[in-house]
């Protein structure tokens, strides 16, 4: 291996926090043995951008296999590993994962489970829960925006109420999501590099030469502004597994207010996803048609919007939020989670609030 050097600090994981941050310091840990290279430079050799492999060891979601596997692969190859060493050590890594992805999904007899049609935000694996919004303010005054809270306290607050683990009530929960039946609407026509299929991703995806950051125009940062046309927002972006970003977004008409969800592909190789997509009218949540499920193949570097016809309610005076989630592969194993810029509708006017309750 490498002799260490100094990079960027990441932040500070706890690995008694849960199985998926135990995962992702052991990752770093890697990393840091094998010389700490950047995760620019990593992406030099994983053929996945750098923000997928930095997501991969942030410990707020778990990782895909593809994206371990060559982060695993990229920090051996950084570190001129031998070829039985690489072997070795992969072979470790790909059981770990499997290891993890067990922990996470195994239930226990006296967990509480959250059904989709309940007014609760499900638990999903290794997911950063984000608020759905609170009902609209009286226009008096400023425009005071919804307040929010920590939707793991909550889960951890039920489990101490129940006797059960936090760990328990969010296994719970995924065990619930994987066995709710799934209809499959097939891609909008016209839709870039959408291809439904079955098959599973292997292990090794081939690697290219070079990665491109971003798919070309995005900025994940940002939240997109009349994306979908007047008065609508794209949230900013989520990135999930293998590179693929997540916004949830939010259109409002005169008598109307329409949902999607918009992914895009980063990397260099197809990916296959599923999504599914709901909505917050004055806090409760609502499902779309279809259980608003949408599941095919993105393109490299390619995009897809969901089609917002599917998904939409009666404007009113009231606050909306659309809700997201996204799955590697035909499953339902969220793995990442997305609430939208929150719409504060009145008969005259729409307030957008922003993350941290900035307007936007």
């Amino acid at each position: 291996m490498t002799t260490p050097r100094q990079g960027r600090a990441e932040r500070p994981i706890n690995p008694d926090d849960g199985p998926t941050e135990a995962f992702a310091v052991q990752l770093r840990q890697l990393r840091a043995k094998c010389g700490s290279p950047t995760y620019k430079e990593l992406a030099r050799y994983a053929g996945y951008s750098s923000t997928a492999l930095s997501g991969a060891a942030n410990g707020q979601a778990m990782p895909s296999r593809q994206v371990t596997l060559s982060y695993v692969r990229a920090c051996l190859t950084y570190a001129k590993a031998g070829p039985e060493e690489r072997e070795t050590v992969i072979a470790e890594w790909r059981r770990r994962w499997h290891d993890l992805e067990a922990q996470l999904a195994s239930p226990t007899d006296d967990e509480e489970t959250v059904g989709p049609g309940d007014d609760a935000v499900p638990a999903q694996v290794g997911m950063e829960h984000e608020t759905p919004p609170a009902p609209a303010p009286a226009p008096v005054g400023g425009d005071a925006g919804p307040s929010r809270h920590s939707w793991v306290r909550r889960l951890g607050t039920l489990g101490r109420r129940r006797g059960v683990t936090l760990l328990a009530t969010v296994a719970a929960a995924v065990l619930l999501l994987t066995f709710v039946p799934a209809q499959k609407p097939a891609p909008t026509a016209g839709s870039a590099g959408a291809t439904p299929h079955g098959t599973e991703q292997p292990d090794d995806i081939p690697m290219p030469e070079s990665v491109p950051p971003w798919v070309p125009g995005e900025d994940p940062s940002q939240v997109q502004v009349d994306p979908l046309g007047r008065e609508s927002r794209c949230s900013d972006a989520r990135v999930g597994p293998a590179g693929v970003l997540l916004r949830a977004c939010v259109r409002v008409t005169d008598e109307r207010v329409f949902f999607a969800l918009k992914l895009s592909n980063s990397g260099s190789v197809p990916v296959e996803v599923t999504s599914r997509l709901t909505y917050f009218v004055h806090g409760k949540r609502h499902s779309c048609q279809g259980n608003g499920l949408w599941h095919g193949t993105l393109a490299a570097g390619a995009s897809h919007t969901t089609d917002p016809k599917n998904c939409a309610a009666d404007r009113v005076h009231s606050a909306y939020q659309a809700e997201g989630l996204l799955a590697l592969g035909h499953s339902h194993r969220w793995v990442v989670h997305k609430m939208s810029t929150n719409a504060h509708v009145w008969p005259d006017r729409v307030l957008w609030r922003c993350p941290g309750d900035v307007p936007c």
